[in-house]
């Protein structure tokens, strides 16, 4: 298959027959995948890193119980509210067309569908996310970063073999937070090479 599908879709490699567990998530995501990541090993990739941002006011927005109806109030608010993140989160702020985010318009004016992505940050504040025992992922890693990511910047980055000591690491040049938008035959390329073939390891 060609485009950004490629490996976004698998929940678990193994079930497809391309041997021990390997894990593909991008972001908040990864906070299920990491736990079971560790508890039941194999390898486990993240698109992006996990940690407390500077630009955080959209999670506090998020907690506050009439925000879903807030920016569902009108197809223009939903629209003004996703336009942004996806503008601003972009190295190319011009990167989705007006029909793409009319898509994601329309997904998020289905009934429920903004509160569920919001409940996700909820969730995180009421220690949703938390892990017991020790933070660190043993299992084979593979971390691809935009150098331009708005809400994830890359200085953070040095923290990484502090919490992934089995770490394969990539700065992706010109990209920001939506790797797999941006430069999907870049991700599909670095996640096939590193289910299928030999991981090479990244001094940092």
């Amino acid at each position: 298959p060609e485009g950004s599908e490629l490996f976004l879709g698998f929940t678990s490699t193994q079930s497809q027959g391309l041997g021990p567990r390997k894990i593909v998530n991008f972001e908040t995501l990864g906070y299920v995948d990491l736990r079971s990541g560790y508890f039941h090993g194999g390898t486990h990739m993240h698109l992006s890193h996990i940690g407390e941002q500077l630009d955080t006011w959209y999670q506090l927005f998020h907690q506050l119980p009439w925000a879903e109806d807030l920016v569902g109030s009108s197809r223009k608010a939903t629209e003004l509210y996703f336009r942004h993140f996806l503008s601003h989160w972009s190295y190319d702020k011009d990167l989705w067309t007006d029909e793409e985010i009319g898509e994601y318009v329309e997904a998020f004016s289905q009934p429920g569908a903004i509160r569920g992505g919001f409940n996700c940050y909820r969730a995180a504040f009421r220690g949703g996310w938390q892990l017991e025992g020790d933070p660190k992922i043993y299992a084979p890693t593979l971390i691809l970063w935009g150098d331009s990511d708005a809400v994830l910047p890359f200085a953070w980055s040095d923290k990484l073999p502090d919490f992934f000591p089995n770490l394969t690491f990539r700065k992706v040049a010109q990209a920001g937070h939506f790797l797999m938008r941006e430069k999907p035959d870049l991700v599909n390329e670095a996640i096939t090479e590193f289910v299928l073939g030999d991981r090479k390891e990244t001094n940092r």
